[in-house]
This record gives C-alpha cells, sequence and structure tokens, in this order.
C-alpha cells in the first residue's frame, strides 16, 4: 500500500517549493495507535526540526 499526506498552513504561499517527505517502506507491522508508529513519528520528527530550523533562520535573517 502506498500513500501521500499533504500538510499545509492557512496563510499565503510563501514561495515556488513544495517541500515533500517520500519512503518507500511502511510500518512493518500495524501499530496499535497508529499516530505513535515508527512512520508517522519519524515524519512528525522531521516536521518538528524543519520548522525550527525554519523558525531560527527567521530569527537570523529578521533580528527584533
Amino acid at each position: 500500500m502506498t500513500g501521500n499526506i499533504l500538510c499545509h498552513r492557512v496563510r499565503p504561499p510563501q514561495g515556488d517549493t513544495v517541500i515533500t517527505v517520500r519512503g518507500v517502506q511502511g510500518e512493518p507491522a500495524i501499530p496499535a495507535d497508529p499516530a505513535r508508529g515508527k512512520v508517522w513519528s519519524a515524519i512528525a520528527e522531521a516536521v518538528r526540526r524543519r520548522l525550527a530550523e525554519d523558525r531560527l533562520k527567521e530569527a537570523l535573517t529578521h533580528p527584533q
């Protein structure tokens, strides 16, 4: 089974780039709690890390 996950924030586009997370392997087994599965947890961590990097870049670029 394959699938795509599209996430967005309610705001105007910031550019022409769309960041995607791709993988060819799924969960090793169906998790009891899908929100805590290995694949979803890895995606969520990657998004958190990217958002943290974006916020740091913004703070460094536009200091208060």
